[in-house]
């Protein structure tokens, strides 16, 4: 199982809502023009961690894992009740969703449904291409279940706040700052890096590649934030830990090198 390649959903635009509550308000009325859009913006921002604990954490091979993982959303989403169950002050909805997801594993019935409901025709059909999960969350056994999923979860807010970043600064016109930032904190693989070094491969002085570093690490807490309020996740969420020089998302370390 270890070889088979892991899972991906969504198409070329990978944009988020501007309000992700109301994504939650329009998954209410079944009858609304917004519905199906609404529908389609909620599996792009959650369909990942539940892949990811369906397939490690149970042991379910990639076919299998993107199979539950359609009955899931199908049978609490589009045929059942998960967003109107809902209560934003009993904690944010990403845990809610994963109690969801394991309490769904956990009903025998239920994960067999796919099969009473009339074996393979189902009422959500989701587009999945390929990706590779090893690299974000290389061992996947040490980890719980509901590690599994946060671990998932913090992969895809950081990997989508670097895409934004990446996204409004190029629009802007700056693509220096995103280089220098990519060299520097997403690419760096050693204790040598340093402004200078970045900054010859770029050609530029030391000190620019320290002022569009420090530029870009605030574009980057913004696009974090960003993400995080697209993920329906409260003020009082913990932020995902950030993969590169510092151990927050609050910005890689700003260290002069």
């Amino acid at each position: 199982m270890r070889n088979e390649p892991e899972t991906e959903m969504g198409g070329a635009d990978r944009r988020f809502p501007k309000t992700s509550w109301s994504i939650l308000v329009q998954l209410q009325d079944r009858e609304s023009l917004a519905y199906r859009k609404a529908l389609e913006r909620l599996l792009g921002l959650y369909w990942k961690p539940v892949y990811c604990l369906i397939r490690h954490a149970w042991g379910k091979s990639n076919e299998d894992a993107k199979d539950l993982t359609q009955d899931f959303f199908s049978a609490a989403v589009l045929e059942g009740s998960l967003v109107e169950k809902f209560a934003p002050e009993r904690g944010s909805f990403r845990a809610f969703l994963k109690a969801s997801v394991m309490n769904f594993l956990r009903d025998d019935a239920k994960a067999a449904g796919r099969q009473k409901r009339g074996g393979d025709v189902r009422t959500l059909s989701l587009q999945m291409e390929d990706f590779d999960l090893a690299d974000a969350i290389p061992d996947t056994r040490s980890l719980t279940p509901e590690q599994l999923f946060d671990a998932a979860w913090r992969n895809f807010v950081l990997a989508r706040a670097i895409e934004l970043v990446e996204e409004r600064l190029r629009a802007d016109g700056k693509q220096a700052w995103f280089e220098v930032f990519r060299r520097y904190d997403l690419e760096a693989g050693s204790v040598e890096t340093s402004y200078r070094n970045v900054g010859e491969t770029l050609g530029l002085t030391p000190d620019t590649v320290k002022n569009h570093l420090t530029r870009a690490r605030q574009e980057f807490r913004n696009a974090v934030s960003d993400v995080m309020c697209e993920t329906v996740e409260s003020e009082a969420s913990p932020r995902p830990t950030w993969p590169g020089r510092c151990g927050s998302c609050s910005g890689p370390s700003t260290t002069t090198r």
